[in-house]
């Protein structure tokens, strides 16, 4: 187990809407769309993107930007 934390999720049909909603809501790209989605439904210790657009989205775990965690350390 190289990465224990690190789950693979199947796209369920809520997850589809879910980032389509995300998708039509907020002008993302449909992978981001779908990883947001995905974060969400798993309520994931955090979504992790370098995209600062991405910040505002409303997901149940916190948006994080790589490059200001990688600044920060």
């Amino acid at each position: 187990d190289a990465l224990p934390n690190l789950e693979l999720i199947d796209v369920s049909q809520t997850i589809a809407m879910k980032a389509a909603s995300i998708r039509s809501e907020f002008s993302c790209t449909t992978p981001d769309a779908i990883h947001a989605a995905t974060a969400d439904e798993a309520i994931a210790g955090g979504f992790l993107t370098n995209d600062k657009r991405l910040r505002g989205l409303p997901l149940r775990c916190p948006v994080l930007i790589l490059d200001e965690l990688i600044r920060s350390s």
